[in-house]
């Protein structure tokens, strides 16, 4: 009877503990996340201030205004992509 007890015990502990440490990487996938996102709306808002610049010296039209929303179309995917992924580990944390 006391070895059901223990194994009981230890079964109980590996699985809280376990969890604790699920809990942890999750945290930690979380944070990296926020990182990624705040790193992401950094580049967005430079490739803006980039886009008024050549449109303000180049023109609405020119090659330079083309690639710069061109390269903004795939920072605003990627930050949208990073902000999907954070919400995923904030709801696996829940």
């Amino acid at each position: 009877m006391k070895t059901i007890t223990n194994l009981s015990a230890f079964l109980i502990l590996s699985t809280v503990l376990g969890s604790t440490c699920a809990l942890a990487d999750v945290s930690e996938a979380l944070a990296k996340d926020r990182e990624a996102v705040k790193a992401q709306k950094q580049l967005v808002h430079a490739d803006r201030e980039k886009l008024k610049t050549d449109v303000t010296t180049h023109g609405k039209h020119s090659e330079q205004a083309k690639a710069d929303r061109k390269q903004l179309r795939k920072d605003r995917k990627l930050l949208e992509q990073a902000r999907q992924q954070m919400h995923a580990d904030r709801k696996q944390q829940s």
